[in-house]
């Protein structure tokens, strides 16, 4: 029997899925799936990921908490970076916990193999119920609707894990902290539910996260007391990393994001850098079209530029809504030939940017984030300049750019890239106006 190319992919999802619903999967991960090779356009922009930065990062955030267990926040699609990837590279480097913000996040995981505790921070439906226990994810709780993954624990015969999440102050979601220790005993008492943890968030105002840290830990001490055992009790995210040891002292875990990534919490924390830690991303495109505007003439939509004077520029494909901060029209830089380039106009697919004397021909490298010879921008400043933050960036990054692994070499301090046509110069022929 001949199954066309759209069938016979249907088929291998629908397999796949109906072997994650099956009993005992949970404890047995499903090997990786071997994707199709998704067909990536030579001039398409990129991302590179470099996964040695990514797990210096995590070293030096171990070395700060002493060795404690680190759950890796892989939500919003691994910040940016890649959500399967990201989570294999940290858990070949020894991580064991995660943390996502969706169920869809959770299945992708234990689909793509990943074998640790999984978190699910976000809501689910009565009807995910069993799939949630089935694929054993550790699903936040904070309600009465934890009665509806015990009743399914109880009819499919298999533990359901759960997370309590106490509001201490955040307000967004989570049993208040007057109301936990009761919900607490609730939970424990529910046949077939296995508590993994208890854990806060902190609003990362210094003086009030020092505030809502005493409840959280006389909650869980008070429970303790009480012979509840409450699993993994964390609180510390990047923030409180840097700046709250006592988050990090007598809890059981920590709970880092951005700084895995290489970036900072804020832009007090850069500043300090009480961590080295190494960006994992870069933004990268190619130039498609070099040529010299006379005076008078004008670029993109409303012309937001004139020329004055005769204006060498180039036009990438690459814009926001691949991730480019529109914002930085007019004020932002992109590099080409290792010069900045200041950025004249963004649309959604295009770029155009004043190349000055900088040396341009269709198929260059351009780096939008990262760095090319001695010059570098910053995710912290882009976000400046486009008045938003370091999270707003990376997790703004379009979900479909192609992610090439960038690993340097050690003998030569280029680039190694598992993607196509990352170091290279694409054809000219056809694309560059000498006028």
């Amino acid at each position: 029997m001949k199954f066309s190319r759209r069938e016979f992919f249907g088929l291998v999802s629908a397999t796949a899925a109906a072997a994650l619903a099956l009993p005992g999967a949970a404890q047995k991960p499903p090997q990786r799936a071997t994707e199709p090779p998704r067909e990536v356009s030579g001039w398409d922009p990129w991302l590179e990921i470099n996964t040695q930065n990514l797990v210096w990062n995590l070293r030096q955030i171990q070395a700060r908490v002493g060795g404690k267990p680190v759950m890796a926040v892989v939500k919003a699609n691994g910040y940016g970076h890649g959500l399967v990837e990201t989570a294999r590279v940290l858990a070949e480097a020894g991580v064991e916990h995660f943390l996502v913000a969706k169920l869809d996040e959770a299945r992708a995981l234990r689909r793509a193999g990943i074998a640790g505790m999984i978190l699910n921070f976000g809501p689910f439906a009565e009807t995910e119920a069993e799939e949630i226990i089935r694929l054993s994810i550790s699903q936040n709780v904070y309600t009465d609707q934890v009665d509806v993954l015990a009743r399914a624990a109880t009819r499919i015969k298999l533990p359901a894990h759960v997370h309590i999440k106490v509001d201490t102050g955040l307000g967004r979601v989570g049993v208040h902290h007057s109301r936990a220790l009761e919900f607490i005993e609730q939970v424990a008492a529910l046949q077939g539910v296995v508590l993994d943890g208890v854990f806060t968030t902190f609003t990362e105002d210094p003086e009030f996260d020092r505030v809502q840290l005493a409840p959280f830990k006389d909650i869980c001490a008070r429970a303790t007391e009480r012979g509840i055992n409450l699993g993994l009790r964390h609180a510390a995210s990047s923030d409180a990393i840097l700046n709250l040891p006592a988050a990090v002292e007598g809890l059981d875990m920590v709970r880092p994001g951005i700084m895995l990534y290489g970036l900072y919490p804020s832009e007090k924390a850069e500043q300090e850098r009480k961590l080295d830690l190494k960006p994992a991303l870069a933004l990268k495109a190619r130039v498609a079209y070099v040529k010299t505007l006379a005076a008078g003439e004008s670029v993109s939509y409303h012309r937001v530029f004139t020329a004055s004077e005769p204006t060498r520029v180039a036009t990438l494909p690459v814009g926001y809504s691949d991730g480019v901060p529109r914002a930085l029209q007019g004020k932002g830089s992109l590099l080409i030939g290792g010069q900045r380039c200041p950025i004249l106009a963004i649309s959604a697919n295009a770029i155009i940017a004043h190349l000055g004397d900088a040396p341009a021909l269709p198929g260059d490298e351009a780096v939008l984030i990262g760095r090319q010879g001695s010059e570098e921008i910053l995710a912290s400043e882009v976000a400046r300049l486009a008045e938003t933050s370091v999270y707003g960036v990376v997790m703004a990054m379009n979900s479909l750019l192609p992610r090439k692994t960038r690993v340097p070499s050690i003998s030569s301090g280029q680039t190694v890239s598992s993607g196509r046509g990352g170091g290279r110069r694409l054809s000219r022929a056809g694309a560059r106006d000498r006028r």
